[in-house]
């Protein structure tokens, strides 16, 4: 009894602390490498940088941002980082998906990990992202040395659940400064005003928030360390990491530092935002005063985004997440009804892309074009919406997003990635390039085809970050089609990013968003003196007029190629993204600036006339001016004009010329090191020694891995251990297992039973839904009577096994409501090779989940085996996982045969927001559901 309560106490305490530990497959999503390729490692002062070849060209922009962010952070914390740290570039998302360091699912944009501390990020073709995210990350590098740094960091690695996501992720993107400051607006501003901030104590975790408002949180958490600044020290934040190294409890620290109950500290933070949003707010309009919503509503927050309309004006696409995965949805404006087109081809399609412009109606209107992935690649995905056929095209970029179909030619408007930049490309419908046409470090976005197919438009970035201050800039440009090699023509330089540039029908007018205030909303182009905007591309300057002004944000116009006066837009409202159709009044060019409802008081419009002064704020009665940039350096068709021969030892900007790097390239070599140790030692005169241990161990990549448990008690003579090594470098994962534990049976030990299981499992995922696993192992099992000898026994079991997985459960929030998965395990032992055991054993499993709404789900589980041999296997049918009601011990309920079958009904009664400190460290209870259930099952044996 002693010896079973040390083991589930260790075992118990294993449980809390192995953050990282290494486990054999599992149901859920698999990870799916294809590329591997060789990483090279390169030093900066601080920084031992790996990359591969895809990503070298962002190289020396990356070390130009950690270095920066090394002399910024590290001066603002007053924490240097004693050794260089290991960095990791990703070419692009498809790439970073594929790493071992750490499992990360679409929407992680970088991670940084405390055992080692290292970070990685991708990229994903803009640099100012690729700054702020090295920003973001780098904070954690700086928190987690002053948190864990030291002796024994695995000890103090042990604190980490005690502190709160809103200060360790606030802090982090307070730290950025104003690199994403107009995306932390949108959500706040929102949420203030739609009374739906949530307060500090509901926030030290962020995996009970519902869908959409991880990004509320993290900019919560920005807005409360900024808060904790300005309102009491500009020293605040910093002096509470540091004190929160030595103590816990970070109420008792931030009383400490404010001198007040942190309930007032959150009160009073929360009002501060509520006060400040509603000068921001003040005039602002609902979307509905602009337009009427078409997507409908739903209980939690949902984005329904890219929309297109089809040339005949009858049909409208989207993406919607509503179901839990994105699905491309066709709209019927005459029948007002919503159809399901694709998102759950499983064969095909695991994922559509939905940056920009994502989707596009081909000239006829009978195709939609489309970005998804499969397999850790982007494809172009055509679907015939009268054959109800998708179809899979490859391209040839590394990364491919907005296409966008020429109105009259098979061909479309891309952006493709290609060594590490975007740029824009015409490419067939078979996927092949038929053109490029931009080659340039500039990140451009949303392309969108002219009435005509003469010009292009789209969205660019205005100027690396290194030469701004500020947060990101975007403007408008034009490319003329008609000559091959063209530069293109810029056409806005508002503060601030203008983005999702269309056409009028008519083709003399652009749309676009823009948001000089920090607010984004629509805005028209108007060519001068009533000309066409081809005119624009001769160096005619336009005006500005702006259409919109709402509380959240507005983005993606698409407008009717057949009738002018039907505009569709995305609005961002309560945490979620509706698509309307825009009042026949938004259009009308003869609207001007000042017959739009009052502008706030707030509101500076220096930002948008660069003639008005500090004193002149008050509203234009006439269009804004639209002033012409200067165009950015680009190059003829070729190699990109800032590449130098060696990339590597040269940095772009400001800094060109100065060498950061502080030796050559080199290969990577293997580099493994201790991520977690737990040794535990007790002595008693009862039981005797003690010792158990836990040690993780891994390498800078994270392909080779290993962990050990160990418990030895001399009391009573017991043993029992594990060993896992793990090798991920390939897509077939490897694990090597061996465990084997001994004890004795009585208190006499006098019967001692002894079993060891040495195993080697092969994982091998076809994609990120299908798996097969193989095992051969061997397991010895001997027990031995000193009384009684002749009861003495052993055997060995050899075995195999094989194991087909499939598993394309959703759920949205808080439990699984549709899809499936399902499992059939084929397991034999054979007397071969010294073994004693001999049968065959067939398991099929399958669960599949219906929703009922409101998430619900109805849930039907068949489960079934049969065993069959010299030795047949028994299966268990009792037990709340089988059969509810029936013992999971007992003879009586095993069998060679069973069949069992589940049926449940599983409604959601009510959603419940409630958040308390009184577990540790705290609890989020989030819904109530109920259970209506079924259980069948039936056991036999051959011969009954």
């Amino acid at each position: 009894m002693q010896k079973e309560i040390r083991r589930r106490s260790f075992r118990a305490f294993l449980c809390l602390v192995l953050i990282g530990s290494l486990t054999l497959p599992s149901l859920g999503q698999n990870k799916v490498i294809v590329d591997n390729s060789d990483w090279n490692v390169i030093s900066t002062e601080h920084f031992h940088i790996h990359y591969t070849a895809k990503s070298e060209p962002l190289v020396p922009f990356a070390a130009q941002y950690l270095e920066e962010a090394y002399r910024i952070v590290t001066a603002r914390l007053a924490m240097p980082i004693p050794k260089k740290i290991p960095f990791f570039l990703f070419a692009t998302h498809n790439r970073f998906e594929e790493n071992n360091i750490a499992d990360v699912d679409e929407g992680t944009g970088g991670v940084t990990e405390a055992f080692k501390n290292r970070l990685s990020v991708y990229n994903d073709g803009s640099l100012f992202w690729l700054k702020h995210v090295i920003f973001h990350e780098f904070v954690h590098v700086v928190q987690f040395e002053t948190l864990y740094g030291g002796f024994w960091k695995s000890v103090r690695l042990l604190k980490s659940p005690f502190y709160p996501m809103w200060f360790t992720e606030g802090q982090a993107e307070y730290e950025t400064e104003e690199l994403d400051r107009g995306t932390e607006d949108l959500y706040l501003r929102d949420a203030a005003a739609s009374q739906r901030l949530y307060p500090l104590s509901a926030l030290h975790g962020f995996s009970h928030m519902r869908p959409h408002e991880v990004t509320l949180a993290y900019k919560q958490g920005a807005a409360a360390v900024r808060f904790l600044d300005q309102e009491y020290g500009g020293e605040n934040s910093r002096l509470l990491l540091k004190l929160m190294k030595e103590d816990i409890g970070l109420t008792s620290l931030v009383m400490e530092l404010t001198r007040q109950d942190f309930a007032v500290f959150e009160k009073r933070y929360l009002e501060y935002l509520s006060d400040y949003y509603a000068c921001q707010t003040e005039g602002l309009e609902e979307p509905e005063a602009y337009g009427r919503r078409l997507t409908p509503s739903d209980i939690l927050p949902v984005f329904n985004t890219s929309p297109a309309i089809s040339p005949d004006g009858r049909f409208l696409a989207y993406l919607t997440d509503r179901h839990g995965t994105r699905e491309l949805v066709l709209y019927d404006f005459q029948e007002q009804s919503h159809r399901i087109l694709a998102g759950r081809e499983w064969r095909k399609l695991e994922n559509i892309q939905a940056e920009g412009r994502a989707i596009s109606f081909s000239p006829d209107g009978r195709t939609l074009a489309f970005v998804g992935e499969k397999r850790q690649r982007d494809f172009l995905y055509l679907y015939d919406i009268k054959r109800d056929r998708l179809r899979q095209v490859r391209t040839p970029f590394e990364q491919i997003r907005s296409p966008a179909f020429h109105p009259a030619l098979p061909r479309l408007a891309v952006v493709g990635m290609s060594r590490g930049f975007n740029d824009l490309y015409e490419i067939s419908t078979e996927g092949g390039v038929l053109r490029r046409l931009t080659n340039s470090l500039t990140d451009e976005s949303d392309p969108m085809y002219s009435p005509d197919g003469r010009t292009l438009i789209f969205s660019e970035e205005a100027v690396a970050p290194e030469l701004h201050e500020h947060g990101p800039e975007r403007n408008l440009a034009a490319l003329s089609l008609t000559e091959r090699s063209a530069d293109p023509v810029p056409l806005t330089d508002m503060p601030g990013s203008e983005t999702a540039p269309v056409f009028t029908p008519d083709g003399r007018s652009i749309v676009f968003v823009a948001g000089p205030s920090s607010i984004s909303n629509l805005y028209r182009l108007d060519p001068a003196n009533g000309r066409s905007p081809a005119a624009l591309l001769a160096g005619a300057v336009g005006r500005v007029t702006q259409l919109t002004r709402v509380i959240g944000g507005n983005f993606t116009p698409v407008l009717s190629p057949r009738d002018p006066s039907r505009m569709v837009f995305v609005s961002f409202r309560k945490t979620s993204q509706n698509i309307y159709l825009a009042n026949p009044s938004l259009m009308d060019p003869s609207v001007s600036l000042a017959e739009l409802p009052a502008q706030p008081s707030s509101r500076n419009w220096s930002t948008l006339d660069p003639t008005a002064t500090e004193e002149n704020t008050a509203p234009p009665t006439e269009p804004v001016i639209a002033q012409r940039p200067t165009a950015p350096a680009r190059s003829a068709a070729g190699e990109r004009p800032t590449a130098p021969a060696d990339p590597l030892h040269r940095v772009p900007g400001t800094a060109a010329g100065r060498d950061l790097f502080t030796g050559d390239p080199r290969e990577y070599r293997f580099h493994a090191s201790t991520d977690l140790f737990f040794p535990l030692l007790f002595y008693s005169t009862e039981g005797g020694l003690f010792v158990g241990g836990f040690w993780q161990w891994s390498d800078y990549l994270g392909n080779h891995g290993l962990q050990t448990t160990t418990e030895y008690a001399s009391g009573d003579d017991s043993l029992d251990y594990q060993i896992q090594y793990q090798y991920k470098a390939f897509r077939p994962q490897f694990f090597l297992t061996s465990q084997g534990q001994q004890f004795y049976l009585d208190f006499e030990r006098t019967a001692r039973t002894r079993e060891y299981t040495h195993a080697l499992t092969v994982s091998y995922p076809f994609d990120r839904f299908h798996r097969l696993d193989g095992t051969v192992g061997t397991v010895f099992r001997k027990e031995t009577y000193g009384l009684f000898p002749e009861f003495n026994q052993e055997e060995r079991e050899n075995l195999f096994a094989a194991s087909l997985t499939r598993e394309t459960v959703i759920g949205r929030y808080l439990a699984v409501t549709s899809g499936n998965r399902s499992q059939y395990t084929y397991r034999a032992a054979r007397p071969v090779f010294g073994g004693d055991l001999s049968y065959q054993t067939h398991v099929f499993e399958l669960h599949q989940f219906t929703p009922t709404g409101r998430e619900g789900t109805v849930a039907v589980r068949w489960l079934s085996g049969l065993s069959e041999g010299r030795n047949p296997q028994s299966f268990r049918l009792g037990g709340s996982d089988r059969l509810r009601g029936y013992s999971r011990f007992g003879a009586a309920n095993e069998a060679s045969r069973f069949t069992i079958a589940n049926l449940e009904w599983r409604p959601l009664l009510t959603y419940i927001n409630y958040n308390g400190w009184f577990l540790f460290p705290d609890v989020s209870l989030k819904a109530l559901y109920g259970a209506l259930f079924t259980d069948i099952g039936y056991g036999w044996a051959r011969s009954e």
